[in-house]
Parts: C-alpha cells; sequence; structure tokens
C-alpha cells in the first residue's frame, strides 16, 4: 500500500494527492467478543499512522491465530484468561487509536468523556454478545465433559480387556489381538480423514486470503485508475482554458477587415454545407426512383415470362393434337367413312 502510495504520488503530484482527499481507516472484527459486529476507526488522511495501527491490531489477531488465521475454537487452544488479556489489549489499543486519530477529526482526545464513550461501546457491544459466549462456554465445556467420559470408559475398557486377556487362552488372546488391531486400523483412518478434513480447510483458509489479497489489488488498482482519470481531466480543463485565452486573444488582435473574412468564410463553408446536403437529398430522391423503375422493370420482365411461358405450353398442345391427326389419317385401317366423318368435323 505503501509502495502504491509512493508511485501515484511521484506520478501524479503531491498537490493533486491532496485535492483527490484520500483517507484511511480500519475495520475491526473480534467475533467472540462482539460478535458479527464491526468496529471502525476514524479516518485519517495520513497513511503511516493508519499502517501503524494496523501492525499493532495484527500483532493482536496474530497472538491468537492458528496456521496464519483467527478461525472458530478458541476455547480449544487458548483459556479464558489468555482471551480476556488479549481483549483487554484489544480495547486499550482501540480506544488509544480512536482518540489519537480523533485529533485530526476535531475530536477532543484529551477529554476523559471521549475515552469513556468508546469504552461503553465496547462494553455494550461485549455485554450484547455475552448470551453467544455463554452458549459456546457451554459447549465447550460439554464437549470436554463428553470426552473425559469417553477416556474414563476408554481407560476402564481397556483395564477390563487387561484383566480379560490374563485370565483367557491364547486363543482368545490372539482374536483379541485381531480385534485390537482392526480398532487400531478403524482408529488410523479416523484420523487420517480428520487429518485430510484439516487440510482441506487450511487450502480453502489459503484460497479465501488469496481472494482477499486480489480484492484488495484490484482497490488498489481502482484508485489508481480514478487517479489518474482525475489527472487527465485536470490537464483537459487546463488545455481547454489555455485554447480559450488562446482564441480570445487571436480574435482580440485581428482587424475588422479580418474579421469580415472569417464571416464571408465561415458563410461560404456553411453554404457549401447546405448545398452539399441539397444535393445529397436529390440523390437520395433519384436513388429511390431509380429503385422503384428497377422494381417496375422486374415484375414486368416476371409478366412477359409467364405470357412466354404459356405461349410455349399452348404451342406444345397445338403440336401434339396435330401430330396425333396426323398419325389418325395415315392409320392402315382408315376407310372413307372416316375421312367423310373427319372431314364433316
Amino acid at each position: 500500500m505503501r509502495r502504491a502510495w509512493v508511485e501515484t504520488e511521484s506520478e501524479v503530484g503531491v498537490e493533486t494527492m491532496e485535492d483527490l482527499g484520500l483517507k484511511f481507516s480500519l475495520t475491526l472484527r473480534k467475533s467472540y467478543w462482539i460478535g458479527r459486529s464491526t468496529l471502525h476507526t476514524p479516518r485519517i488522511a495520513c497513511l503511516e499512522t493508519a499502517l501503524a495501527y494496523r501492525r499493532q491490531f495484527a500483532e493482536l489477531q496474530q497472538a491468537l491465530s492458528h496456521r496464519g488465521v483467527v478461525s472458530c475454537g478458541l476455547l480449544n487452544r487458548f483459556s479464558i484468561a489468555d482471551l480476556e488479556d488479549n481483549w483487554h489489549r484489544f480495547s486499550a489499543l482501540y480506544i488509544e487509536a480512536c482518540c489519537s486519530l480523533g485529533e485530526t477529526a476535531n475530536i477532543d482526545a484529551s477529554s476523559p468523556k471521549s475515552r469513556e464513550a468508546v469504552a461503553n461501546r465496547l462494553a455494550a457491544l461485549a455485554e450484547a454478545n455475552s448470551v453467544n459466549r455463554e452458549k459456546q462456554l457451554r459447549a465447550w465445556n460439554c464437549r470436554h465433559m463428553l470426552q473425559e467420559e469417553r477416556l474414563q470408559r476408554q481407560a476402564a475398557r481397556t483395564e477390563r480387556q487387561d484383566r480379560a486377556v490374563a485370565n483367557q487362552p491364547a486363543a482368545q488372546v490372539e482374536a483379541n489381538s485381531v480385534d485390537r488391531e482392526k480398532q487400531l486400523r478403524a482408529w488410523n483412518c479416523r484420523h487420517m480423514l480428520q487429518e485430510e478434513r484439516l487440510q482441506r480447510q487450511a487450502a480453502l483458509t489459503e484460497r479465501h486470503a488469496l481472494l482477499r489479497e486480489c480484492r484488495a489489488m484490484r482497490r488498489e488498482e481502482r484508485l489508481q485508475r480514478q487517479a489518474e482519470r482525475a489527472e487527465r481531466r485536470t490537464l483537459l480543463r487546463e488545455r481547454r482554458a489555455m485554447g480559450g485565452e488562446d482564441r480570445d486573444h487571436a480574435r482580440r488582435r485581428k482587424l475588422p477587415s479580418e474579421l469580415v473574412q472569417d464571416l464571408v468564410r465561415r458563410w461560404e463553408r456553411l453554404q457549401f454545407r447546405l448545398q452539399s446536403q441539397r444535393r445529397r437529398q436529390e440523390a437520395a430522391v433519384l436513388q429511390q426512383e431509380l429503385a422503384k423503375q428497377r422494381a417496375a422493370a422486374l415484375s414486368n420482365c416476371k409478366e412477359l415470362a409467364k405470357q412466354r411461358a404459356a405461349a410455349k405450353v399452348e404451342l406444345r398442345r397445338c403440336r401434339r393434337e396435330r401430330e396425333e391427326r396426323w398419325r389418325w389419317m395415315k392409320r392402315r385401317d382408315l376407310t372413307m367413312a372416316d375421312m367423310l366423318g373427319q372431314r364433316s368435323l
């Protein structure tokens, strides 16, 4: 973050970065003490101060982390005294951060009321989540009691098995050893499955961390693009202002005759543009008329083709009738009556 800030400041300049008015704040979570609520520090323009407080809060979080991540099951790894000590140190650091950063936000940090207000807010959040903590503690106690009972039952079962083994013959001892081997293999399988599950959880946690880093990088890139856009807009405004000043200065320096010539040239350009537009409209009208004429000629050609096809069909029919009549007249069994009858017809 510091490197990105320095590079952006060197590219766009200190004044542009000050004009942007970027401010930073920390978003903190303590799910065991305040549940799903989030804590925010006051906004501050100094990046180094914000990073220093972030480093201190990260050290407190690292004290409770497991494989680099603060996950559920804190009671399985830490005692109540350790959690309370970490919470007290976190509260003191948060109060100090709010009051020290509040000096830049026009807040009376030296007033005991401000510290008391922050402390009361933390106490209220912790009190609101006390029911959830009690549930977690009861669940933890139940799990540990069940685990102790299970260990006691296992120890009692082991003692009974040892006594039974001492009184059983060798065959029974061998059978029990086979059973124990099966139980041992089952126990090994369960533990291997548990290790695989823990490895998958660790891989999932790493993927989540990578996603958070990618989101942070995209956020930094978005801020950098915003700064570049602000710089480009500033340069564009400056260029426009300089161009307007140059045009005004050149207009003031021109003579009346030059101004008249400029107006005449502008009028000529406007007339030429109007004539070009009129010619384009006339050409469009001519194209429409030509399209209509082509459509009419095409329809006429289609009608002529239909008439020609009908004439060809009629000609073939007449030719077939003539050929049939001629074949009928050239029959070998033709009689005079047939000829007279054909003539009468």
